[in-house]
C-alpha cells in the first residue's frame, strides 16, 4: 500500500521496507493542509505491462484525491492543483519506477532458477 501525504510522500515498499521521499508543493504549503491517499498494489503483477497499468490508474486517481481543491473554482487555486499534481506524480514515479524494477527483477530470476527439462536428441 502506498500512501501520499504533504509534505511528505511514503510508500511501504515490496518487502514492507518505508522508503520517505520529502515533498513540499505549492499548492499544500502548510502541514495543516495535508492530505493523505493510500494505493495498494496488492494483487498487481508489477511485471506485466497491465499490472502497471492499473497500478498507473490507482496512482493518477489518488494523486487527483491529494490535489483536488475542493469548492475552489478560481484560476488560482486550478494552477495550484495542477502544481501539485506535477509534483506529487514527478515524487512518486521514483518509487512506482523502483517497485516495477523489483518486480520485474523477481520475475527474471524466477524463471532463470526454474529447472529445464533435459535435451532430448
Amino acid at each position: 500500500m502506498m500512501t501520499f501525504a504533504f509534505p511528505r510522500i511514503a510508500l511501504p515498499a515490496l518487502a514492507a521496507a518505508i522508503a520517505v521521499v520529502g515533498v513540499q508543493t505549492a499548492a499544500f504549503a502548510s502541514p495543516s493542509e495535508a492530505r493523505n491517499a493510500s494505493v495498494s498494489y496488492a494483487g498487481l503483477d508489477l511485471s506485466t505491462a497491465e499490472g502497471q497499468r492499473a497500478l498507473d490508474g490507482r496512482i493518477e486517481r489518488a494523486v487527483r484525491e491529494v490535489c483536488v481543491a475542493h469548492g475552489v473554482r478560481d484560476l488560482a487555486a486550478r494552477q495550484r492543483q495542477t502544481a501539485c499534481e506535477i509534483e506529487t506524480r514527478a515524487a512518486v514515479s521514483v518509487v512506482r519506477d523502483q517497485l516495477v524494477a523489483n518486480a520485474l527483477a523477481n520475475a527474471t530470476r524466477q524463471a532463470s532458477a526454474a529447472p529445464r527439462s533435459p535435451a532430448v536428441n
